[in-house]
């Protein structure tokens, strides 16, 4: 994007556009090294149609940065951390990854999609574009193709959920009260993958 204005000077002009250059440098950067975060920054919305804001979450910052194969989670209710799974999975899902993201409850995987996935994508233009630009097609409820990767949502409740499904990342939200029978399949997702990761 180039700054021109016959009412501003070209020292002014100048100074504008390496701004802007800066910016792009320090985009580019982010990316680069935070994948999450950058997505999180220049994309995401939050239910209420938001940019995210990190100014009160030094907590959430760290976990948006780190990148490990396996990452566990204590926490209390209502700090964010289901906005950065949701994140963390669509930006593997453009690194063209399988991800299997397990909620306790179909009932409450479905309210899930509508209301932190599914009202997103005519909001935020990267999602909308992922969707456009998908190698197959499959908008159901459980099961989303977005660029050359694939999101299928479960319900930790049925075990029918964690077979044939081929995933480089497992995501298990609310744990605790998932049924943890059914949970233990889901590590076989994994086999075949050369990522495995196990959030």
């Amino acid at each position: 994007m180039q700054i021109t204005s016959t009412e501003i000077d070209k020292k002014q002009l100048a100074s504008l556009n390496d701004a802007l250059l800066s910016l792009k440098k320090i985009d580019l950067y982010i990316l680069s090294q935070w994948p999450a975060l950058y997505v999180a920054m220049a994309h995401h919305l939050n239910t209420s149609g938001q940019r995210l804001s990190f100014d009160n979450g030094h907590a959430l910052l760290a976990l948006y940065k780190d990148d490990s194969q396996e990452i566990i989670i204590r926490k209390s209710v209502q700090v964010g951390i289901s906005e950065f799974l949701l994140v963390a999975a669509m930006t593997k899902v453009h690194q063209g990854w399988s991800v299997l993201y397990s909620l306790p409850i179909e009932s409450l995987r479905n309210t899930f999609v509508a209301n932190r996935l599914d009202k997103l994508i005519p909001d935020v233009p990267f999602y909308r574009s992922g969707l456009d630009r998908a190698r197959g097609f499959s908008d159901q409820v459980g099961l989303k193709h977005f660029w050359s990767g694939t999101i299928k949502l479960v319900g930790s409740n049925a075990d029918s959920s964690f077979r044939e499904y081929p995933a480089d990342m497992v995501i298990v939200d609310e744990l605790d009260i998932s049924n943890q029978d059914n949970l233990a399949l889901a590590a076989d997702r994994l086999q075949a993958s050369s990522h495995k990761f196990m959030w």
